[in-house]
């Protein structure tokens, strides 16, 4: 079964995606490591969905913003 997430996520999640994105866009920049978006739009409409429902997630990413680019450059992301 595929999941195909709703067009639009919910109001009252955006601030939290928000934020979570906020922080993924600092712990790359101070690693040097580019913008997210650089990882393309897949990747960004997923994460969205992924960050509403898993600090966990964020938390990994904002630790170690590099496993997005090695997920993603080694296509181990969607496995």
């Amino acid at each position: 079964m595929v999941f195909s997430p709703p067009s639009a996520l919910p109001i009252s999640l955006q601030s939290l995606v928000d934020h979570h994105l906020e922080q993924l866009h600092v712990a790359a920049a101070q690693e040097a490591l580019g913008r997210p978006e650089e990882l393309g739009e897949e990747f960004m409409t997923e994460l969205r969905y992924v960050l509403a429902g898993s600090d966990f997630v964020a938390e990994q990413l904002r630790r170690d913003p590099g496993m997005a680019w090695r997920l993603t450059n080694d296509d181990l992301l969607w496995r």
